[in-house]
C-alpha cells in the first residue's frame, strides 16, 4: 500500500481539485484497480472523496468496509502531505539560499564576458608583441630607425604582459567564484533534503496523532476538545468566505472585461464618426446614389467596419455583464437594459446617398452616448467588486491566520498530553485518581 513516503502521482494538487481520471489514478496507485469501473461509472472526483466518510463510501459505491478504510486512509494521509508540501514556510526557507545562489551565478556570467573581453585583448597584444618581435614590418619601421623599434618592442611586450596578468587574474577570480556557486548549490540541496524529510516527518507524526485522537475512545481532555471544536467551527467559515471570494473574483474580472470592451466599442465609434464626416463631405461634392470617388468609397467601408466591430464588441460586453449578474445578484448600477436598448448602428447597408449617411451618423452618436454612460457605469461596478475583494481576501487572511494558530496549538497540546501520559505511565503518582490518557501507553 502507498505511504507517506510514497505518494501517489498526483501529489502536489489540491485533492479537491482531481478529475475522474486522477481519482481513478489513486486507485491503482492503492492496487484497488477493481475498483475504477465503479469510481468512473459514478464520475468520482477529489471533491466527492473529501467530502465522503468511510460510510459514505460503502454505502454510495458499495465498496467493502476494507477498501473504503482503504481509501479513507490514503485521502487523510495525501491531504496531510499535500499541506505540509505546501506550506509558504518552505519556500521562505529555501528563497535565502536561491537568492545568494542566483546572485552568485548573475555575478559568473559577468565574469565569464569580462574574461571573454580580457582574452580578446591578450590574443590581440600577444599578436602585435609577436609580429615585432619576429621583424614583421609596420608603418616607419625604417625611416624611425632601430632605436625606435626596440621602444615599440618594448612598449608592445609590457602591454602583452599586462593583458595576460589581468586574463589570469579574472580567470583566478572565475574559478573562486565557480567553487562559490557549488558549495551554494551543496548547501541548498542539502538544506532542500533536510526539509524534505522534516516534510515527511511531520505528516507521520500528525497522522499519527490524528490517530491516537480520533475515534470513539478519543484520548483528550476538556481543553483538547474545545480547541478541536474552536477548529471544527473555523473551517465551514473559511470554506464559505473562500466561495464568496471566488464569486466576487470572477463577477470582477467579467466587469472589467465589459468595461475594457466598452471603451474599445467607444474607440471604434469614434472611428466610424470621423469616415462619416468624410463620407458626407464626398456627398456633398458628387451628389446621388453610388457616385461618390474612390476616397468616399473607402470611406464608407472603413465606416461600416468599425460599427461592425463596436457593435460586436458591445455584445460581448453584455454577455460578461450578464455573467457578473449572475453571480454578483447586488452587483449596484448596472442596468443590462441600457445594452439591449441600445440604437442598431447598422446605417446605409443599401443606399449610400446624403439622407443615409446623416442617419448613419446621428445613430453613432447616439450609440456613442449610450456606450459612454454603460462604460461609467461598468467602471463603477467593477471598483465596487474590487473593493469589496479586498475586503473579503482580509477576513479570509484572518480566518486563515486563527485556523494556522489553533492547528499548531492543538498539535502542540496534543503532544503535551502525551508526554504527561509517557511521564505517569513510567512513575504513576500514589492517587486514586487514574493517569492522564495512561490507556495510550
Amino acid at each position: 500500500m502507498a505511504s507517506l513516503a510514497q505518494p501517489s502521482p498526483t501529489e502536489g494538487k489540491e485533492l479537491g481539485s482531481w478529475n475522474v481520471d486522477e481519482v481513478v489514478s489513486l486507485l491503482k496507485h492503492l492496487e484497488l484497480d477493481s475498483l475504477t469501473g465503479k469510481f468512473k461509472e459514478n464520475a468520482v472526483t477529489g471533491q466527492d472523496l473529501e467530502e465522503l466518510d468511510e460510510d459514505g463510501l460503502q454505502s454510495c459505491l458499495g465498496l467493502t468496509k476494507l477498501q473504503a478504510r482503504k481509501i479513507r486512509r490514503q485521502v487523510e494521509a495525501l491531504s496531510e502531505l499535500i499541506k505540509q508540501l505546501q506550506s509558504a514556510q518552505v519556500e521562505v526557507q529555501l528563497s535565502g539560499q536561491e537568492a545568494r545562489l542566483a546572485g552568485l551565478q548573475q555575478t559568473l556570467r559577468a565574469y565569464q564576458h569580462e574574461l571573454s573581453d580580457l582574452h580578446q585583448k591578450a590574443v590581440e597584444e600577444e599578436e602585435k608583441q609577436q609580429k615585432i618581435a619576429t621583424g614583421g614590418w609596420y608603418p616607419g619601421k625604417i625611416v624611425r630607425g632601430k632605436s625606435h623599434h626596440q621602444e615599440k618592442e618594448e612598449r608592445l611586450s609590457k602591454a602583452a604582459a599586462e593583458a595576460a596578468a589581468a586574463e589570469k587574474a579574472a580567470a583566478a577570480r572565475l574559478s573562486q567564484l565557480q567553487a562559490e556557486i557549488n558549495t551554494q548549490m551543496q548547501a541548498l540541496n542539502d538544506t532542500r533534503a533536510k526539509l524534505a524529510e522534516l516534510q515527511r516527518l511531520r505528516a507521520a507524526e500528525a497522522a499519527l496523532i490524528q490517530r491516537l485522537f480520533a475515534g470513539e475512545t478519543a484520548a483528550s481532555d476538556a481543553r483538547e476538545q474545545e480547541i478541536e471544536d474552536r477548529l471544527d467551527a473555523l473551517t465551514p467559515k473559511m470554506q464559505e468566505t473562500e466561495r464568496v471570494l471566488r464569486s466576487y473574483l470572477v463577477g470582477e474580472e467579467a466587469m472589467r472585461a465589459a468595461h475594457r470592451q466598452l471603451q474599445a466599442a467607444g474607440e471604434e465609434l469614434q472611428r466610424a464618426f470621423g469616415m462619416s464626416q468624410v463620407d458626407i463631405a464626398g456627398d456633398f461634392f458628387r451628389p446621388g446614389i453610388g457616385q461618390q470617388g474612390f476616397i468616399g468609397l473607402a470611406a464608407d467601408i472603413g465606416k461600416r467596419q468599425a460599427m461592425r466591430n463596436a457593435q460586436e464588441l458591445v455584445h460581448a460586453s453584455a454577455q460578461n455583464i450578464q455573467q457578473a449578474r449572475t453571480v454578483l445578484p447586488s452587483l449596484p448600477g448596472i442596468d443590462v437594459g441600457k445594452i439591449k436598448g441600445l440604437n442598431n448602428i447598422w446605417g446605409d447597408l443599401v443606399f449610400d446617398n446624403i439622407i443615409s449617411d446623416m442617419r448613419a451618423r446621428q445613430k453613432i452618436i447616439a450609440s456613442q452616448a449610450s456606450i459612454a454612460s454603460m462604460a461609467q457605469d461598468t467602471h463603477h461596478a467593477m471598483r465596487w467588486a474590487s473593493d469589496w475583494t479586498t475586503r473579503i481576501k482580509a477576513d479570509l487572511g484572518g480566518l486563515q491566520s486563527q485556523h494556522a494558530t489553533l492547528t499548531a496549538e492543538l498539535h502542540s497540546y496534543r503532544i503535551h498530553l502525551l508526554e504527561e501520559a509517557s511521564r505517569q505511565t513510567a512513575a504513576p503518582a500514589p492517587s486514586s485518581q487514574p493517569p492522564v490518557m495512561a490507556s495510550l501507553i
